[in-house]
């Protein structure tokens, strides 16, 4: 049986996709900036915002980008934001298994809290990584080595990463799952083109709790 599961946030526990979209369209726009597409802005979800934007302006510029970012999240943070409907039966039956959850996400502790809070899902996590609790993020695997050491100190057991399952939506995700030793799997309702994610590495598709039921009976018998 698995010791752990990790869920990242954003487009796998809860459907920020729209916003996010929006945050980066309007705040390109307010410094009077080319918008990227709709297909690039998905690309860049899962990385640090401050990493995100540091190779793609000028230093001078990205103060202003991040506060004008970072005013519009909190603005429409509960009124853009829906919880993806799977995701209450996916994490009763984890709860029912005794297996605990963690969240693993790069977004800032503050914005991360409002949603958690928004959706009352603090409950089923017994350990919450955000952004300034580690330096490291994905696609670094130490990322989730970080969110494990963060479970084990606080369930006082030891875990192996082998028995750590990494949920995401994104090639990232599937990275740092993989370079880390762990099971991982990719949200059916992933915004990610299939292909992209296909050839990114290692995963299981995880529409359900049946397709779980099904990974541990292949993994643990």
């Amino acid at each position: 049986m698995y010791q752990l599961v990790l869920f990242d946030l954003d487009g796998t526990l809860i459907n920020t996709i729209p916003l996010i979209i929006s945050c980066f369209e309007h705040t390109y726009s307010a410094l009077g900036m080319p918008i990227p597409t709709v297909d690039q802005i998905k690309e860049g979800i899962g990385i640090p915002l401050a990493k995100h934007i540091k190779d793609k302006m000028p230093s001078e510029i990205q103060p202003a980008f991040l506060n004008i970012f970072r005013d519009y999240t909190n603005e429409h943070l509960t009124t853009h934001v829906s919880i993806f409907t799977p995701v209450w039966s996916i994490l009763n039956h984890i709860t029912s298994l005794q297996v605990p959850m963690g969240i693993m996400t790069a977004k800032r502790r503050g914005a991360t809290m409002v949603s958690v809070d928004q959706f009352d899902l603090t409950p089923f996590f017994q350990v919450i990584q955000t952004a300034e609790d580690t330096a490291y993020h994905k696609p670094d695997p130490r990322s989730i080595w970080n969110a494990v050491t963060a479970a084990e100190n606080i369930l006082q057991n030891s875990i192996d990463p082998k028995r750590v399952l990494y949920v995401g939506d994104n090639t990232m995700d599937v990275a740092a799952a993989n370079d880390a030793g762990c099971d991982c799997a990719i949200v059916g309702w992933t915004q990610m083109e299939h292909e992209k994610l296909m050839k990114s590495g290692d995963f299981f598709w995880l529409r359900n709790s049946a397709d779980l039921d099904a990974r541990i009976n292949h993994l643990f018998g």
